[in-house]
């Protein structure tokens, strides 16, 4: 329920063009529960028209393929290195999300941290490929 509630707040503060950054995108404990969750979030942010940069884990390539119908929206790079922690930045906040059996989130609310954040995100965009 909490993980909803922060992808919810998320999906009701951005707004058509801003971009989410998401980096450490992984495949979880549960994979049925992952596909299922992120295939509908992603409908929606496409439905809003909101961006994202998707670092996943190499090992997740293709769990999720609403990405790619949504070419102009999603761009998708990966890492060879695997996290079990998957990091969201958008405005002014961070959103941390163990996808365990049962997920946890934590939600920062700072933009400098969410600004440190985003320069982390942009040296690994740079390392991660297509």
């Amino acid at each position: 329920k909490g993980m909803e509630t922060v992808y919810r707040i998320m999906r009701e503060n951005l707004k058509k063009g801003d971009m989410n950054y998401v980096f450490g995108a992984s495949r979880g404990e549960n994979e049925e529960q992952v596909k299922i969750f992120f295939t509908r979030h992603l409908k929606l942010l496409a439905k809003k028209g909101i961006k994202q940069k998707i670092i996943y884990n190499e090992v997740a390539r293709g769990n999720i393929s609403e990405n790619l119908k949504h070419p102009k929206l999603f761009q998708v790079r990966h890492l060879q290195n695997t996290t079990p922690a998957e990091i969201n930045i958008w405005i002014d906040k961070v959103m941390v999300v163990l996808l365990t059996k049962k997920p946890t989130v934590i939600l920062v609310s700072n933009k400098k941290v969410a600004e440190s954040f985003k320069q982390y995100f942009n040296v690994m965009w740079k390392i991660a490929k297509k």
